[in-house]
């Protein structure tokens, strides 16, 4: 029998033993007239949508549907072949309580700590030859097929000489009405050689965030931004 799996948005998870987080539902330009989702694992980066195939964990799956959920979406994956023998259950995602500190401030604290993180993740040179910013504006088609936005996502892509070496912080403003920003979602990713972590924040309009959410392997990490927060804020 065929096995279904369904994931939150922006909440760390596992598929065949791997970690992965799916976020950022919306209309891209690259997959046009169809909602898509951003797939997070290690040092990959898929756009996915319906109906498209991808290989982890040793398995094949497909993404049967991204659906509307609570105020953010769900999306279901559906396992094309068997589970590798032994798949690795990995701890529940952990949620952290941090400072209040408005999304745009933290993207920019979350730059500047990329050194201090990725030497939290064992590198040895880890300061950025530079950033690469793109900023995109789409419409958000909802699931009766309206048109509401826009959508801006704005990602900062660390340039390292060493490959290596990786950072990227995304900021995602989601209107319903032009103008009116009625969610910021935030998520960051770093990788050391083999040593990865991630985050991934939401705040409703333009307020403060304040409760962060990773796995226990990036706690170091974490805890080194909140530290960070603490003291901007003192």
């Amino acid at each position: 029998m065929a096995v279904q799996l369904r994931f939150r948005t922006g909440i760390p998870d596992e598929i065949g033993g791997e970690s992965v987080v799916f976020a950022n539902a919306f209309e891209r330009p690259e997959r046009p007239g169809q909602l898509s989702v951003l797939l997070l694992h290690a040092e990959r980066r898929h756009v996915l949508a319906a109906g498209d195939v991808f290989v982890l964990g040793g398995g094949r799956w497909r993404l049967a549907g991204i659906e509307p959920q609570d105020g953010s979406y769900a999306v279901v994956v559906d396992r094309l072949e068997a589970e590798p023998p032994v798949a690795r259950k990995l701890p529940e995602p952990i949620e952290f309580a941090i400072d209040p500190i408005r999304a745009g401030d933290l993207a920019a604290l979350l730059k500047s700590l990329t050194p201090a993180i990725l030497a939290t993740l064992g590198a040895a040179s880890s300061t950025p030859a530079g950033w690469t910013t793109e900023t995109r504006s789409t419409m958000h088609t909802e699931w009766n097929g309206g048109e509401v936005g826009p959508v801006v996502t704005t990602r900062d892509l660390a340039r390292f000489d060493a490959e290596n070496l990786e950072a990227e912080v995304t900021l995602t403003d989601i209107c319903y009405a032009p103008d009116i920003i009625d969610r910021q979602e935030l998520a960051a990713f770093w990788r050391a050689d083999q040593q990865r972590a991630h985050i991934f924040l939401r705040a409703e309009g333009t307020g403060p965030m304040s409760r962060l959410l990773s796995d226990p392997a990036s706690t170091p990490v974490v805890e080194l931004i909140a530290a960070a927060i603490r003291d901007r804020s003192a």
